[in-house]
């Protein structure tokens, strides 16, 4: 069974939707919606998530396929388990981290909060 090509971790409000979408236009990577991803690391059907794309794996060999974790950055206690439930999916050598400067985070947090707080 191929593995997916790579898996994206944006830490701490890293850019990962524009991540998304910017993969999106690439006509050569297929970068399958974070919260599709999301999904099968609540349900425990990350294994399932990789069968499904089996097919268009094996249609567009030359295409990549990959992740870009959203939900489960800063899992706390359970990051071990979803790491080792996602390292079975990728590729080894597919990790790609993405940190984000502290202070532009909580900027963007405060900016966040304030936005959905008027928007309410």
């Amino acid at each position: 069974m191929k593995l997916f090509d790579f898996l994206v971790v944006p830490i701490r409000r890293a850019g990962g939707t524009a991540i998304q979408r910017f993969l999106s236009l690439h006509p050569n990577i297929i970068a399958v919606p974070k919260w599709t991803l999301d999904a099968a690391l609540e349900s425990g059907e990350e294994e399932q998530l990789l069968e499904s794309a089996q097919g268009a794996m094996q249609a567009s060999p030359r295409t990549r396929f990959g992740l870009v974790q959203h939900k489960f950055t800063d899992a706390g206690e359970a990051l071990e388990d979803v790491v080792q439930r996602l390292s079975k999916i990728v590729r080894k050598g597919g990790l790609i981290l993405i940190y984000r400067d502290h202070v532009d985070a909580m900027n963007s947090k405060l900016n966040h909060a304030a936005i959905t707080q008027f928007c309410n």
